[in-house]
């Protein structure tokens, strides 16, 4: 009769401790090898986002420095680009430099707006936003 009792308390024990690990599994393992999957499933989409941006912006100075080469009155400098996850774009930054004249801009290069611009003539603002105010709209969206 004693057996029988430490049987069945053995066998309650050992159902409890497969139950509680089975649950651990199920509610703590899984969900977060699918978390570990998902993130790495999503850095892979933004890694490839940011590689379409890379291209896009090179294109895009590809076709300015062409644009200089026929004008001869100025030119691009380098310009930065980066994919804005928020904004869900990529975004460029250019400078153009003539003799008299300076312009900065950053366009959504999906959809060819300008978003936002800087303009100066003989180191006079005319258009756009001052250097302050660009730069820290710059530094809002390109990051």
């Amino acid at each position: 009769m004693k057996n029988n009792k430490l049987l069945s308390i053995a066998i309650s024990i050992s159902l409890i401790l497969i139950a509680i690990s089975i649950s651990y599994y199920f509610l703590k393992i899984l969900p977060d090898q699918n978390k570990s999957e998902l993130e790495l499933s999503q850095q892979k989409m933004l890694n490839e986002l940011e590689e379409r941006c890379t291209e896009l912006g090179q294109n895009k100075y590809s076709m300015e420095k062409e644009d200089e080469e026929a004008a001869g009155n100025g030119s691009y400098l380098l310009p930065n680009y980066s994919y804005n996850k928020s904004l869900d774009a990529c975004l460029y930054r250019g400078i153009f430099v003539g003799d008299k004249y300076r312009s900065k801009y950053i366009i959504n290069l999906d959809t060819n707006e300008t978003l936002f611009e800087s303009d100066y003539y003989d180191n006079e603002h005319f258009t756009g936003l001052t250097d302050i105010e660009f730069s820290e709209k710059e530094s809002e969206v390109m990051k």
